[in-house]
């Protein structure tokens, strides 16, 4: 799943000139993992300029894949007691 959504316009003027327009739209609620500098953390899409929320620490990719565990269990164990 991509974070990011990109719509093309095209608009022709004078003659046969076309002008692109890029319209970057993020997809607001998205999970994205980020990978940078050898850590690993879990974001959240926060809004429709794509800023992003920190829900984990940076950290190795062991430890990251934990934390996510822990996030779905934590949404399970909600889900049942619902």
């Amino acid at each position: 799943m991509k974070p990011f959504t990109v719509s093309i316009t095209y608009q022709t003027l004078r003659g046969n000139l076309a002008v692109a327009a890029y319209i970057i739209q993020s997809n607001t609620g998205t999970f994205v993992l980020d990978c940078a500098y050898g850590g690993y953390r879990l974001g959240r899409i926060c809004n429709e300029g794509g800023g992003e929320h920190d829900l984990t620490a940076r950290g190795t990719a062991r430890e990251t894949y934990y934390a996510i565990g822990a996030y779905i269990n934590g949404a399970q164990a909600m889900k049942d007691a619902a």
